[in-house]
């Protein structure tokens, strides 16, 4: 069986709905919900008792958004009774990236990268297609980010697990506990120039839209390039903070216009809507212009 990749940019992709892989309902209407991409989940919304059922299911799941187009991952269980099989199943399905959580060191990493050009070969899928987030979910995992991001490859970037990395510290998900290991996490994916997806607090507040778009903007403000939501009501947020505007675009094309007019005048800055544009206030418009045309 050989299974396209999708015709996408993981840089495009903000906002990523999770949808427990035996929840027909909420598969059927994936598409619907305004997601970058869809996280066809294996782990904590599956009882322990219906893992191998929603295994089974996986193909079936991503069979029905397949033909909207839309983005697909799967987290997988970190377990030694699961993962391989998790993992096969997910490459099977047609996965465009795989979630591993609780990350907490660079062997899982190597594992993972094995066991799916293995799996690639045996679906005849192109090599490297099938990429991997590690999810951060631990003290140990945020010590041992330097090793984790150096698996090159097929690592695209990180994820930050709010709720499971306050239940090792035995704390509530808050901003206190949370904020700096969340930044931290989002500074380390920028400064190997991978993608990051995270929120500095609990990502189950799905009624209370105005203190999630804090949250969210929070995210935005610590570096993280999207989010990961558990309910379809926490997508406009997360898309109207991470997606650049119009009139960021515009202002974004005026700036860069504006320099280069400097540039051709032989001044290394100028001045625009009484601001001063340099170097670095260019290089952020350049940034978001990629984004529209990525």
């Amino acid at each position: 069986m050989s299974v396209m990749a999708n015709n996408f940019s993981f840089n495009t992709l903000h906002s990523l709905l999770f949808v427990p892989a035996l929840n027909e309902k909420f598969i059927a209407s994936a598409h619907t919900r305004q997601a970058d991409a869809v996280i066809f989940d294996l782990e904590d919304s599956i009882i322990h008792t219906q893992k191998n059922t929603a295994r089974e299911a996986l193909f079936s799941a991503l069979g029905q958004v397949r033909p909207h187009g839309l983005p697909m991952l799967v987290r997988v269980n970190n377990e030694a009774v699961h993962f391989e099989a998790d993992v096969r199943a997910a490459v099977r399905a047609g996965a465009d990236a795989i979630l591993i959580p609780k990350t907490d060191d660079a062997d899982i990493l190597i594992e993972v990268d094995q066991l799916i050009s293995q799996f690639e070969f045996e679906f005849t899928r192109q090599p490297g297609t099938v990429k991997f987030i590690a999810l951060i979910e631990s003290p140990k995992g945020l010590f041992n980010i330097a090793s984790i991001l150096q698996t090159q490859g097929r690592l695209i970037g990180l994820g930050f697990g709010s709720e499971d990395f306050a239940a090792s510290l035995g704390v509530e998900p808050d901003a206190y506990a949370l904020s700096e290991p969340a930044q931290r996490i989002a500074l380390a994916a920028r400064a190997f120039d991978m993608l990051a997806w995270g929120l500095p607090g609990s990502i189950s507040n799905f009624n209370d839209l105005p203190a999630f778009e804090q949250l969210v903007r929070k995210a935005k403000a610590f570096g993280f390039t999207g989010a990961l939501a558990i309910h379809p009501n926490q997508i406009s947020a997360i898309n109207a903070a991470f997606r650049p505007s119009a009139a960021e675009l515009a202002l974004a094309e005026r700036i860069i216009a504006a320099y280069q007019l400097a540039q051709d005048a032989g001044l290394g800055a100028v001045a625009l809507d009484g601001k001063m544009i340099d170097a670095p206030v260019v290089e952020r418009a350049r940034r978001l212009m990629e984004k529209k045309r990525s």
